[in-house]
């Protein structure tokens, strides 16, 4: 998950635990490094694993989709809702 930088994807604020290729469902719920505000645009993007099993950003580059972009969805935060 990484924050909005002039609504560009920016500082990453938390990380999923490693998913394998191809449909995924009910992921567990990501801890964020901070609270979000509320109204807040925030990004989850798609990165790709060296192999290690490990999340380094230096490495695991963002995975690239046919537009040579980032795969990401950008979401706007809400105070006061638990999404289940």
């Amino acid at each position: 998950i990484h924050e909005d930088a002039a609504g560009a994807a920016g500082k990453i604020l938390g990380v999923s635990s490693l998913i394998s290729a191809g449909e995924t469902e009910n992921l567990p719920p990501i801890a964020l490094s901070r609270t979000t505000r509320d109204g807040e645009i925030i990004y989850a993007m798609l990165h790709s694993d060296n192999g290690d099993g490990e999340f380094d950003h230096k490495v695991d580059l963002p995975v690239l989709g046919k537009s040579s972009g980032p795969i990401m969805m950008k979401f706007i935060a809400t105070t006061g809702v638990m999404m289940q």
